[in-house]
């Protein structure tokens, strides 16, 4: 939905932001039952940068600003790799290259 409000410039855009980001917090909140706090707020910190980029990636594009755009790509797959590890890191099931596929 954020995709479509930055590139539609729609006026909900704020709103939907904020719900989106709410998101990692949200999920850090069932990681913190099972995996304790410390970890919770690593997740909730790369997942946060995940969806963060994401955006940033969509208002470059749309910006036509393509020098950002590859920039804020590689950032943005960066964090996807560092996410990936951390995950296999605390859960043996979840495999770092299953994770990346």
């Amino acid at each position: 939905m954020l995709i479509i409000s930055i590139a539609e410039e729609l006026r909900d855009e704020e709103f939907v932001t904020n719900r989106l980001l709410r998101n990692p917090s949200d999920m850090a909140a069932v990681f913190k039952r099972y995996y304790g706090d410390k970890i919770a707020t690593q997740f909730n910190s790369l997942m946060r940068e995940h969806l963060v980029l994401a955006a940033q990636l969509v208002k470059a594009a749309k910006a036509g600003n393509s020098q950002a755009a590859a920039e804020i790509e590689k950032k943005w797959y960066a964090n996807a790799d560092e996410l990936a590890a951390f995950l296999s890191s605390i859960n043996p099931y979840w495999s770092k290259s299953a994770l990346t596929k």
